[in-house]
């Protein structure tokens, strides 16, 4: 008696299984167990042809995405540091892999929180200093593992926004200071004056001078000199 088995979504024969005994023990109980135990066999098979995609699938999100990603199991245990959240943290993944992510200066109490609570953390910015000494400024997530809705781990993922973060900060200065001086301009000098005045309305105890200084036919000058013989001036 014998039974082939195979990938049960392709038709590709992987092996048999038989059985050989005396013919006065024949038995029509025989086939149907054998058919059972092929039956599992070929479920099996899938099963891990099915995890090995998608593991490999997995290992190709997670080197080719632009995020730092971590992953750790049930106690904080780092089972995962992908690439690009190397080169964030200045820290190799044979460092991190195996130690207890709660004790990462960084990341540490977002993680206890998400292990003991389950608590889910969405655009944290963080700010850390790498290996180089450059500021490094990301956005964080959190959130726990389940199976079964049963924790298994927590997932964490860096996006890195510092260029975003020193744009955004030249605008502001921009936006306050003149771009020839660095002096504080009139915007800046009116929203300062104005916070002054109500904080000294709330009560508080607060000085406030001001200075006006109006030149005659300076427009002059402006009109007919650049900006930097101006500046001179």
């Amino acid at each position: 008696m014998v039974l082939l088995f195979h990938y049960t979504d392709e038709n590709s024969m992987l092996g048999s299984v038989s059985i050989m005994m005396p013919i006065h023990f024949q038995n029509s109980l025989y086939l149907t167990m054998l058919t059972q135990a092929v039956d599992s066999i070929e479920r099996e098979l899938l099963l891990r042809k099915q995890n090995k995609k998608l593991n490999i699938m997995n290992q190709i999100m997670l080197t080719r995405t632009r995020n730092g990603i971590v992953i750790t199991d049930e106690n904080g245990i780092t089972t995962e540091f992908n690439e690009f959240a190397q080169q964030l943290s200045s820290n190799s993944r044979e460092v991190v892999i195996g130690r207890n992510i709660c004790e990462s200066p960084i990341t540490g109490t977002y993680f206890k929180e998400v292990l003991e609570k389950g608590k889910i953390f969405e655009d944290e910015e963080l700010q850390f200093f790498d290996y180089n000494g450059k500021l490094v400024v990301c956005l964080f997530d959190a959130q726990p593992i389940y199976e079964d809705d049963k924790m298994i781990g927590a997932f964490g993922q860096f996006r890195d926004i510092s260029d975003r973060h020193f744009l955004q900060r030249k605008f502001n200065y921009l936006a306050y200071h003149d771009d020839l001086t660095n002096l504080p301009n009139r915007r800046f000098i009116n929203e300062e004056i104005e916070n002054i005045i109500k904080e000294i309305k709330a009560g508080n105890k607060r000085s406030l001078a001001l200075l006006y200084i109006d030149l005659d036919r300076f427009k002059v000058i402006n009109d007919n000199f650049s900006r930097k013989e101006h500046l001179t001036v």
